[in-house]
Parts: C-alpha cells; sequence; structure tokens
C-alpha cells in the first residue's frame, strides 16, 4: 500500500515537487492527504535510511531535499543546516501552545526553533490484568500519587512480593532489568543521572590516550547506577545465578508472552511496539510509563521536522508544515492509517505520541483505547540530550551489552573507567562512527 501511495505521489507532474527527506514510512499518507487536499503544492516522498549522514552529504542523492522528517537530526554537526523556523509561529500559523513545551525547546538552537517536533516514544512496563499480585495487595506503600507512571523501587517492592508466591513446579520472578528487553538497562542509568549524550567541547569522555569520544557521560553517575542494578538483582532476585537459571529454564517467549504465563510480573516494552499489538492482545495487559527522578523514559529516537537552509521550493515546505501541525489534520491521517490497515503495523503519527498535546491526549483514546486516561504526564516529559549521529550502533553494539555485562557481576566493585576503555576500543576498530 505504501508503494502505491509512492507511486501516486511521483505521478503528478503538474506540480513541481517539494522533496521530502524521511526515515518515517508513514509519513507518506501525510504527504498524500496534503497533496489533495490543495493544486497548487506538492511533496514527493523520499525514504532516506540514515538521514544525518545523507544531511552531511547531500550530493550523494538524486535531490535536494525542501524538508525533512526523523530521527537524528539534532546532532550539533547539522545545527547549521537548517533555517530557522521562528517566523512560521504565531497565532494564524503554528501555536507553540500546541506543543509539548519540553519537546518544542528542545529544537531550538541558540534562541532559533531550527526543529519541530513531529513524535516521541516512551518506556512502558506491562502487566497482566488477570494478576492479582500486579496490584500488590500485601505492599504496604502507596502506589505512585500518578496512577500512569511507575518507578524503580515500585517495582522492587511489588517484584519481589510477586517472587516471594513462587511455589515448585509453578516458578516465578518479579521482574529482572537484565531480561528481555535491555533498554530498561539504558534507562536506568540515564534517568538516574548518567546523562549520555553527544560530546561537546568542554564536556569529557575520552578514552585512555586521551582521544576524543563522540560520546559524553557522568562517570560517577553511571557507576552509582550500575551498583544500584546489581542491589537490585541481589535484593529482589537473590542472585545473579539465580535470575540466569530462571530465565534459562523459563524464558524463551517475548516478555509480554511471559506475563501473561504468570512467570513474570513485569516486562518492559517500548510503546511504538506494544500499541502495534492487536487490541485483542493488548487487552490482556495493563501498563504504566517508567520513570525516574520526575522524568519518563523518553526513548532517544525524537522525530524531529526542519527545512535545509538551501532547500529548493522552501514554500511548499512551508505549506506542508502550516498543514500537518493541525489537530484536524493529524486525525485525518490517523483515519486514514486506520482505513488502510497500516495502524497494525506502524503506532500513531510519525511512528509515536504526537507532539501535538491535543492529539495525543484527545484524539489518540480514539483510536487507542488503552491511551484513555493514559495520556505522558506533561511535567514528565523531559526528552534526552541530542545523540550523535553514531549512537545508535554505539548503544547497540557497546552500551546495552556493556551494561548487561557489568550488571551481571556479583560484585560491590564500582565499574569506573570500564566503559570509556570499551567504547574506546570500539572506536579504534569503527573509526568512522567517531
Amino acid at each position: 500500500m505504501l508503494a502505491s501511495l509512492l507511486a501516486l505521489s511521483c505521478s503528478l507532474f503538474e506540480r513541481k515537487p517539494a522533496v521530502l527527506w524521511t526515515d518515517t514510512p508513514d509519513m507518506l499518507i501525510a504527504a498524500e492527504l496534503f497533496n489533495a487536499s490543495q493544486k497548487r503544492h506538492l511533496i514527493e516522498v523520499r525514504y532516506v535510511e540514515d538521514l544525518p549522514s545523507a544531511l552531511a552529504a547531500p550530493a550523494t542523492m538524486e535531490a535536494k531535499p525542501s524538508l525533512v522528517v526523523g530521527g537524528g537530526l539534532r546532532a550539533s554537526a547539522l545545527s547549521d543546516r537548517f533555517l530557522s523556523l521562528e517566523y512560521l509561529f504565531g497565532e494564524l500559523v503554528l501555536s507553540k501552545g500546541s506543543f509539548y513545551p519540553a519537546l518544542l525547546k528542545s529544537g531550538v538552537e541558540g534562541k532559533r526553533q531550527i526543529l519541530v517536533p513531529v513524535s516521541f516514544n516512551l518506556l512502558l512496563l506491562l502487566s497482566g490484568k488477570d494478576q492479582p499480585e500486579a496490584r500488590a495487595a500485601g505492599d504496604p506503600a502507596p502506589p505512585s500519587p500518578d496512577k500512569a507512571v511507575i518507578t524503580v523501587e515500585e517495582i522492587r517492592r511489588r517484584a519481589a512480593l510477586f517472587s516471594a508466591g513462587s511455589k515448585p513446579g509453578a516458578e516465578r520472578m518479579g521482574f529482572s532489568p537484565r531480561w528481555p528487553d535491555k533498554d530498561f538497562l539504558f534507562q536506568w542509568v540515564q534517568l538516574g543521572g548518567a546523562n549520555f549524550a553527544e560530546n561537546d567541547e568542554g564536556k569529557g569522555g575520552k578514552g585512555q590516550e586521551g582521544a576524543p569520544l563522540p560520546l559524553s557521560w557522568d562517570q560517577a553517575a553511571l557507576d552509582r547506577g550500575v551498583l544500584r542494578l546489581r542491589e537490585y538483582i541481589r535484593a529482589a532476585n537473590g542472585s545473579v545465578e539465580a535470575e540466569d537459571a530462571f530465565a534459562f529454564r523459563y524464558l524463551f517467549a517475548p516478555g509480554y508472552k511471559n506475563v501473561a504465563d504468570g512467570r513474570i510480573l513485569y516486562a518492559a516494552m517500548g510503546s511504538a511496539e506494544y500499541l502495534t499489538l492487536s487490541p485483542a492482545l493488548r487487552s490482556k495487559y495493563e501498563y504504566r510509563y517508567f520513570a525516574e527522578g520526575g522524568r519518563l523514559a523518553v526513548a532517544e529516537d525524537i522525530r524531529y521536522a526542519g527545512i535545509p537552509r538551501d532547500a529548493p521550493n522552501k514554500e511548499s515546505a512551508e505549506q506542508f508544515f502550516r498543514w500537518f501541525f493541525n489537530a484536524d489534520r493529524q486525525k485525518a491521517i490517523l483515519e486514514k492509517s486506520r482505513a488502510l490497515r497500516l495502524s497494525e503495523s506502524a503506532f500513531g503519527i510519525g511512528g509515536g505520541f504526537s507532539s501535538l498535546r491535543a492529539v495525543t491526549e484527545e484524539t489518540f483514546p480514539a483510536y487507542y483505547a488503552d491511551l484513555a486516561g493514559m495520556a505522558p504526564p506533561e511535567r514528565m516529559l523531559q526528552p534526552p540530550e541530542a545523540m550523535p549521529p553514531s549512537w545508535e550502533r554505539i548503544k547497540k553494539d557497546v552500551v546495552l551489552p556493556w551494561l548487561d555485562e557489568t550488571a551481571g557481576r556479583n560484585t560491590a566493585v564500582s565499574p569506573s573507567g570500564e566503559f570509556a576503555e570499551r567504547l574506546a576500543a570500539y572506536l579504534d576498530k569503527n573509526p568512522d562512527l567517531r
């Protein structure tokens, strides 16, 4: 269906197209609805898997983009490639008050709004609706005052109570940060103050020989986070060996299926992945947003929209911005996505919750019944710092494996310095990622 839409988009030759570069395939629907809504402007969509690299070397592509929508656009190396979009905001065009404030602010460079947020995703903790232990009647401490949020301390208490009910022949274990979704490990230390981010000048993050690294982080906070992980494992599950033995014997299926089987109490899962499960399957679960330190666990792949400085056909790009960042138009996009059954493989607007508050809080529940009364708390929605263009590979190849390994050690010795050594060694073998 997406291929058909793209073919239609490219067939309207009577108007000079503005080329949209995106790594988000469902932006095709937005482009087609925009093209059909008027006769003057035309958006032609080009899928670009690695947007930051393509923007850094646009000559490698057939046509320059008039606008871009996707992840990785906040990298400092790209900040001077975008126009200021301040002129698009005003009572008669785009309203800054329509957006989640912290998200909108994250697109500011200096005093210029160079990027406009499109979508975001959050980390969820799933539990089974039919498990009375999920409500932890024996838990003497009150739950979080915000029913949509769960913290590490509450997870620990309730998981321990759940594990305490384990019996021979019906063994169960509440939750381990080490399985099955390793992103929980990252969010644990990140929200605990590790503050992984792009390494701007003056932020540290160097290898043994002093070579600059693309990442910066707070070493003391990272060490504390790892030690807390180890303490959680010991206090909630007994030991690393006990966790590993349980996982080896029972945890073969995805985490949410293990929850449904009653083997574990909680499973971590990204919002985009969870909300593309079938409604019948989702009806078996309840979820809460993982948060720590008053902040939600926001995924780093926030989608932004921008207009390059050297963009051709800027007028059409501007008109698309005016059209797209509107609650009624985004509702039409959701409706079209559902009619084409694309919502079964892609969540929401641009692959996530909409950056427009009214759309996420009022429109989404009509299309995702699970979201009724579960809007992400605005005051806790603080996006992470910008990441380097090589972040996805570094996270997959270095950050997550290292966190899993170091959290699985039965020792109280701080891992100080180990991560920098691991990252430096990796970059020596992959110098193109520096």
